[in-house]
């Protein structure tokens, strides 16, 4: 087949999955530093119409998003964000989503939101809004937004089964949702949370408050690239 002629038919194939001539159309990755790519290899022999996951702190639907690439490789799943910003983006082009306009933490009722100019940076912690502004970057509003812990949204969302995978990125809160969870429950096969704040050099994954927790509860760090950590359940690890 002619080269052109070939790449041409890749590109109406992508377009009709993600939205005719949607920009995001010709990633071979979606995640910051390919995490996306990792996690997919995880579930490579997984029927991919039947593999959910969790999407927390989803932000854009394509971009530095952890379940994009497996949403177009025919997965679904739930997307929370306490910014609605990019939701109509979701439902033109992640129909087959569920989304959420939430916040996940460690207790329920209403909490502030600090939208920050940088939509990924935009948190429920005040000292990392505080870091941020430290920074250099700029807060554009405080909203109050519903929170639910983690295993309220698994029992009333997800019919008390938690998703394949979950993506935790909510900017400075990810090891107290993570502590709040009943791990002996039901549980994701694949985690993948962010593990350092923004203005940390290095951490050394091994140590990290988040390795150690998750450790603790029976996951095997699988992957780090000093921003995110990627976990797996040893025993979905032995049975694939």
């Amino acid at each position: 087949m002619n080269w052109n002629r070939f790449k041409k038919s890749v590109s109406y194939k992508l377009n009709d999955l993600v939205g005719r001539n949607h920009k995001y159309s010709y990633k071979k990755y979606y995640s910051q530093y390919g995490e996306d790519i990792i996690v997919q290899s995880l579930f490579k022999n997984y029927d991919y119409s039947k593999l959910t996951y969790l999407d927390i702190g989803c932000n854009h639907p394509f971009r530095f998003n952890n379940t994009a690439l497996l949403y177009l490789n025919g997965a679904s799943g739930f997307c929370i964000d306490a910014d609605q910003v990019f939701f109509s983006d979701y439902k033109k082009y992640r129909a087959r989503d569920i989304c959420f306009n939430i916040g996940i933490a460690d207790t329920e009722g209403d909490l502030s939101f600090y939208v920050m100019n940088n939509s990924t940076l935009s948190t429920f912690s005040e000292q990392e809004y505080l870091n941020y502004i430290r920074l250099g970057y700029t807060l554009k509003k405080i909203i109050e937004v519903p929170v639910m812990r983690l295993d309220s949204f698994i029992k009333n969302h997800c019919n008390g089964i938690f998703p394949d995978f979950l993506s935790l990125d909510v900017e400075g809160l990810d090891l107290d949702i993570l502590q709040s969870y009943n791990w002996e429950s039901t549980k994701p096969k694949v985690i993948c949370v962010e593990g350092r704040s923004i203005d940390d050099a290095y951490i050394n994954p091994s140590t990290s408050n988040i390795t150690r927790y998750l450790s603790s509860v029976g996951y095997a760090l699988y992957s780090f690239n000093n921003l995110n950590s990627i976990f797996v359940d040893p025993e979905y690890l032995r049975n694939k």
